[in-house]
């Protein structure tokens, strides 16, 4: 029997009983050794609870809103990114200045950018190609709005389909599409004073009066405008007023109106003459 549990991998008794002498002898050559505690013992913070100079506060697992919570903040921490304006296409330097005090870092064309400043039109490719981070300074199709001669067309074609509500400007020519129409306009009218404007000018540069729509030859692209002979004065100053605005979304339209505004007064009094 003896020789059928040793091939079965079994112990004998003798040999049982050899083994526990052997490990009570052990025990007794080292007391001071510590015995692994029972996993039954352990609880939830396992055998770390007995490591020195560690709380079982420290040790406890974390819940998991605790590890959504800290993950979240890394994952925050990864996501930050240093705000910058791309200015390649911008020749003011009071842009520069302003994105310097604002804490934007100038970058070039083939960097990434958070704020797009440019002089230019913007196309509606590029505005399909940005990111949900990034803004620029203009809209596709502002052009039609911001250019003189553009703005003129379609103030016009508004003032045909809404007679009363836009006549709130001066009739309007926009040369040469309009050049056989003004010259009727002017044999028909004698003596009406008209100020001529180039079609994409500003600041005033290019901007002349006169009395004789003969003067303006076929073929020249320009504004003209009937002349208001009696405008609203300020002390016997013609002025105007410019209101800054800040459109940040065409449909839905939002504007954001500048508590501070510009009046611009002209250097002499108008008088009968200037008419």
């Amino acid at each position: 029997e003896e020789e059928e549990e040793e091939e079965d991998g079994g112990l004998s008794d003798e040999s049982a009983n050899e083994c526990l002498k052997r490990l009570e002898e052990e025990d007794k050559a080292s007391p001071s050794k510590l015995q692994a505690p029972c996993p039954e013992h352990l609880g939830r913070t396992g055998s770390r609870q007995d490591q020195p100079g560690v709380s079982l506060i420290d040790l406890e697992e974390e819940t998991p809103e605790e590890w959504n919570a800290e993950h979240s903040r890394r994952r925050k921490k990864k996501k930050y990114r240093m705000l910058s304006v791309n200015l390649t296409n911008c020749k003011y330097e009071s842009v520069r200045r302003a994105a310097r005090r604002c804490g934007l870092k100038e970058v070039g064309e083939d960097e990434e950018w958070t704020v797009y400043w440019t002089d230019c039109s913007v196309s509606l490719e590029r505005v399909m190609e940005m990111k949900r981070f990034q803004k620029i300074n203009h809209f596709p199709g502002m052009a039609e709005i911001c250019r003189k001669d553009l703005l003129a067309r379609n103030l016009n074609r508004m003032l045909r389909l809404f007679p009363k509500e836009y006549c709130i400007f001066p009739r309007t020519w926009c040369l040469p599409a309009d050049y056989g129409d003004f010259q009727a306009y002017g044999r028909m009218r004698k003596n009406r004073t008209y100020i001529c404007k180039p079609d994409s000018g500003c600041q005033g540069r290019g901007i002349f009066i006169t009395r004789n729509p003969k003067e303006i030859k076929h073929g020249e692209h320009m504004i003209c405008q009937q002349y208001i002979t009696k405008p609203f004065l300020i002390d016997g100053f013609k002025f105007d007023m410019r209101i800054y605005v800040l459109v940040t979304s065409c449909d839905p339209l939002k504007i954001f109106i500048y508590e501070e505004g510009l009046a611009r007064f002209a250097t002499m009094r108008m008088t009968s003459a200037c008419t």
